[in-house]
């Protein structure tokens, strides 16, 4: 029995399922690579909208320390990165009007030129110094306060749920405190239970 078998056709058919093969695998890939990026991009623009609301949290508790204590400055020193603090930074700050801002000032300040000040704001739940000229050690740290008008300071550290060091509250007067210790220290207690869970990170390059 002679089997006449068109080559050239079979070929031509292969061909043609190949390609539609090939052409369904790429669509299906292309289909679920946009369904990552959509995904992908859903992820991140709820990111940004969550720490677009914690911020606003953070810089209104930070509001309401200024006003209750009659403060000129209120921000918040945040080391980084978590995992293995090297550095301090403030991104959270509010004033008085006609103060200097803080923010500049310390800024990826490596923890290191301030070492027993950075030690004392892991370990101290809590620090007041009326007169930072004559109360305050570090010198360093000091200097900072004098150089921008400083001349009282409360601060109030904020822990994860860890009890880790995650930044301290700086309420600093750039004339005598008018507020008593006790009551600062409430009005300081209540904007860190706010800020606590709502404080972003900051990440290794700080705007």
């Amino acid at each position: 029995m002679n089997i006449n078998l068109d080559i050239p056709s079979i070929i031509s058919a292969l061909a043609v399922i190949l390609t539609a093969w090939w052409k369904y695998n790429q669509y299906r890939h292309d289909k679920l690579t946009d369904l990552k990026l959509e995904r992908m991009k859903h992820q991140e623009r709820e990111r940004t909208s969550q720490l677009s609301y914690n911020s606003g949290k953070v810089f209104g508790a930070l509001w309401d320390v200024l006003h209750q204590a009659k403060a000129d400055r209120v921000y918040i020193v945040q080391p980084h990165p978590l995992k293995r603090s090297a550095f301090l930074s403030i991104r959270f700050e509010v004033l008085e009007d006609g103060v200097r801002e803080m923010k500049h000032t310390i800024h990826e300040m490596p923890m290191e030129r301030v070492p027993k000040f950075s030690q004392m704001m892991a370990e101290n739940k809590w620090m007041l110094f009326t007169d930072v000229d004559n109360q305050m050690e570090d010198r360093v740290a000091k200097s900072i306060m004098l150089g921008n008008g400083t001349e009282a300071v409360a601060i109030k550290r904020l822990t994860s749920p860890s009890d880790l060091w995650e930044g301290s509250i700086f309420c600093e007067f750039l004339a005598p405190m008018e507020i008593d210790e006790e009551h600062l220290r409430k009005v300081m207690h209540r904007a860190a239970v706010k800020i606590q869970d709502n404080l972003p990170e900051i990440e290794d390059q700080v705007e």
